[in-house]
């Protein structure tokens, strides 16, 4: 931590940095970290040597949970707590369908939007309710998993971003999109 931070600290290229924290807290870490959140932004290290925070420095925490924090601690980082089950897995379809090749139309991402609507609740629900599962896992992990497999049968799409000789046939599209997502959904969610 301190040799990336005194990187960060040193570098004049004028980049900004975002340190990322994402492991689980540690009570005597996390207490160390109280000078870097507070006013003074300075890392204090145990060797007595003090490291000060640039202007262009970003810290983001990414915990699991803070059940080791002090209320110093948390009440030093502006914070946002949400459960996977509170935030669902729509926001991360509105992101998947943004990062599609530019060769799916708005058409056919408006067509896997409505069969994602459509069909991942009752899935879900189904696979809840009737199924057992080898291998606990979130609904968002599902549906994530749902979203690579499709993305996986989207060769055409990539084939026409690269090579515009080879196109996507648009009055085949919908037929094919929804045969690809069909078969996603059951060898994802189950």
């Amino acid at each position: 931590l301190a040799v990336m931070f005194r990187s960060c600290c040193d570098d004049t290229s004028g980049e900004r940095f975002w340190m990322v924290f994402d492991g689980p807290v540690d009570a005597i870490w996390i207490e160390s970290m109280n000078t870097v959140l507070d006013d003074n932004k300075k890392l204090c290290l145990v060797s007595g040597e003090i490291i000060s925070m640039s202007p262009r420095m970003n810290l983001l925490f990414e915990p699991m949970d803070l059940s080791v924090a002090s209320p110093a601690t948390v009440s030093r980082v502006g914070m946002v707590y949400m459960e996977p089950s509170q935030l669902g897995w729509r926001p991360l379809l509105a992101s998947w369908l943004e990062a599609l090749p530019p060769t799916v139309s708005e058409t056919d991402k408006t067509l896997l939007q409505d069969l994602f609507e459509w069909l991942v609740e009752p899935c879900l629900f189904f696979v809840r309710k009737s199924c057992r599962a080898p291998v606990p896992a979130q609904d968002i992990n599902l549906v994530q998993g749902l979203m690579r497999l499709l993305l996986a049968h989207l060769d055409a799409w990539r084939v026409a971003e690269v090579d515009q000789s080879r196109p996507v046939d648009s009055a085949k599209s919908a037929d094919v999109l929804t045969c690809y997502f069909l078969f996603s959904l059951v060898w994802s969610l189950g």
